[in-house]
């Protein structure tokens, strides 16, 4: 929980100062939210973006169960774009 919240925290703070950037913005806000989970979590940057990965398909799986279930209005905090 406490991961989520913190990289949601660093997306939010990375995206403010350089989401107006073209594409450079959007990896800085990637990084930034990378980089917390690999401060949380044992690994590099590889494990990193598979624990990433991981949470952004597992997010993204249930929100879509749920709305084909006909439960809508739910968001995943913590994982980006989801």
């Amino acid at each position: 929980m406490w991961t989520a919240l913190i990289g949601a925290l660093a997306w939010v703070v990375a995206s403010a100062l350089f989401g107006w950037l073209p594409l450079l913005g959007t990896l800085v806000t990637y990084l930034a939210y990378l980089g917390v989970i690999k401060w949380r979590y044992k690994g590099g940057w590889f494990t990193a973006a598979g624990i990433a990965l991981t949470g952004w398909l597992a997010a993204s799986l249930v929100l879509e169960l749920l709305s084909v279930l006909g439960v809508t209005g739910f968001s995943a905090l913590g994982i980006p774009g989801v």
